[in-house]
């Protein structure tokens, strides 16, 4: 067990495209790599994804592939298909004992932060939340 604050970093939108998911030899956005790399140093990190559970493996190898021992874990969330029931990413973050999160969608980062988690919206390929209380990080080098 370590003692390194683990940050939790979503996939789409942010580690990559959608895409990947369907083409899986499309590698990731510019500079996440170097990113990944600089903050693995001296954090645990996790993939924290909502993606449809039948590319769950196209998924994994995916993350395998372009940050091969980067991650300490994968997590993915219940979606709501005959699955199970949709679950919150604060949850898993909860359960898992993330501190930070970073994400593209305003109401995972709110709902992050009501339960304490520190939340920043990455806004480098989706639009910027108006909300205030939202902290946003505009690109890989600002993280």
């Amino acid at each position: 067990m370590t003692n390194r604050i683990k940050i939790a970093i979503d996939l789409d939108r942010v580690l990559a495209s959608y895409i990947t998911a369907i083409l899986p030899s499309i590698g990731p956005y510019p500079k996440a790599s170097w990113a990944i790399t600089e903050l693995s140093k001296k954090y645990d990190l996790v993939v924290i994804t909502a993606r449809h559970p039948l590319f769950k493996k196209t998924t994994t190898k995916w993350i395998n592939k372009f940050f091969a021992h980067k991650f300490n874990d994968i997590l993915f969330l219940n979606y709501k298909t005959i699955f199970g029931p949709r679950s919150l990413k604060s949850d898993l973050c909860l359960e898992n004992n993330v501190k930070i999160i970073l994400d593209d969608k305003p109401r995972n980062i709110l709902d992050c932060q009501k339960n304490g988690i520190k939340s920043y919206q990455f806004v480098k390929y989706t639009v910027a939340s108006s909300n205030k209380n939202i902290k946003k990080l505009s690109n890989w080098s600002a993280v």
